[in-house]
């Protein structure tokens, strides 16, 4: 434990943040394991339709500071390149 008063705060206040990102990291990891089996599968349509959710999850996470908004922006783009690649 801390002895100094600031540093105390700037624990709780680490523990709080700490919880508030993961629970915005975690719907992007999750649908971003899914998209990555959906496009192994080469299921173009449910590939579509899981790279919107998985933009809106990423852009929501950089909105709140949980990601960097570079970070997403290069998420976003690979994702959509690999989801570009499938025919149909």
């Amino acid at each position: 434990m801390p002895t100094i008063k600031g540093a105390f705060k700037r624990m709780k206040t680490s523990a709080k943040s700490r919880i508030s990102n993961r629970e915005r990291r975690g719907p992007v990891a999750s649908l971003r394991r899914q998209l990555d089996e959906a496009v192994a599968k080469g299921d173009a349509s449910l590939s579509r339709d899981l790279l919107a959710k998985y933009v809106s999850a990423l852009d929501k996470a950089a909105k709140k500071g949980a990601i960097k908004k570079n970070a997403a922006d290069r998420r976003k783009s690979r994702m959509t390149l690999k989801v570009a690649a499938l025919k149909g």
